[in-house]
């Protein structure tokens, strides 16, 4: 028995849950789909509108944006069975067996979670403004299996991933996190911390949103936020992002490395809103961020 659990933001969802269907009907398997539409606008409903006369949909909504954790700490509550499959709703399924894949591992052992990753279409976009989220998931973003292996906490996201009930029971999603950004890693963390196994398996979905280069600009500000606000409350997640700005400031104090970035910043986001958006800016570009945020707050 199966809930497959979907917060939808101004994407749609048809094609995703068609397939969904398909997969579970072919399992002979007890199961619904939960949509919670999370304040997407009146120019979504006719999504739902839809998909309301799918006898194994379940739609919900929030009045307001409620953001991730709290929208997938909702659909939880809402489930009716107790394996819980998390998509995020601008996915497909590219697996004929993706849902006999996660039924199979899920016989091993209950107490696991377990995480089947994403990865994005090899072939670029053509719009010079996806570039720059396009590269990041290709090359940054979704390492393969062996990586995801021997860091499975650092190589968490909730893009696609299932876990029992008593799981996201004794360990829900940090809503204080109301904004973009690392509430998946957070949750990761506390998984760690109290020894919940993350098993990484070969279970891929098409990640097919990708946002335009001023919006994924803005969202890794976000995420550097939030990065910086569980640092305030003691919460430290050791991201790559931390660990490298440690080394660079055990060599060059913090404001020289923040004048250098001011100096190159303009150039730094010229280039990243380009059609040949160099990675080693997007890095540098979040260490000044994250320099600029600290100083603030920390004023």
């Amino acid at each position: 028995m199966l809930s497959v659990l979907i917060p939808v933001y101004k994407f749609d969802v048809r094609k995703l849950v068609h397939q969904i269907i398909e997969q579970c009907n072919l399992c002979q398997i007890q199961y619904e789909v939960i949509l919670l539409n999370d304040a997407s606008g009146a120019s979504f409903e006719f999504i739902f509108d839809e998909l309301k006369f799918e006898s194994s949909v379940r739609l919900f909504e929030n009045e307001t944006n409620c953001g991730r954790a709290a929208s997938r700490n909702r659909l939880y509550n809402l489930a009716t069975y107790d394996w819980l499959l998390f998509l995020d709703c601008d996915v497909q399924l590219i697996h004929s067996n993706f849902i006999r894949n996660y039924l199979e591992a899920i016989q091993s052992n209950k107490n696991s979670v377990y995480y089947g990753s994403c990865c994005y279409d090899k072939i670029p976009p053509t719009s010079l403004q996806l570039k720059l989220h396009w590269k990041y998931g290709i090359y940054r973003e979704n390492p393969p299996i062996s990586k995801r292996k021997a860091h499975p906490y650092q190589t968490f996201h909730t893009v696609n991933f299932i876990a029992h009930r008593s799981i996201l029971k004794a360990f829900p999603f940090d809503e204080s996190l109301s904004i973009y950004g690392h509430e998946d890693s957070l949750w990761a963390k506390t998984l760690e911390t109290n020894s919940i196994q993350i098993a990484q398996i070969e279970n891929e979905v098409l990640h097919i949103g990708l946002y335009n280069s001023r919006i994924f600009l803005r969202k890794t500000a976000s995420s550097i936020k939030n990065l910086l606000l569980l640092e305030f409350h003691k919460k430290n997640l050791n991201t790559k992002l931390q660990s490298t700005l440690k080394i660079i400031q055990s060599l060059i104090p913090s404001w020289i490395l923040f004048t250098v970035y001011k100096r190159l910043e303009r150039k730094l986001v010229q280039n990243l809103l380009s059609n040949d958006p160099k990675l080693i800016y997007l890095d540098i570009y979040k260490v000044g961020l994250y320099l600029r945020f600290r100083k603030k707050y920390t004023a």
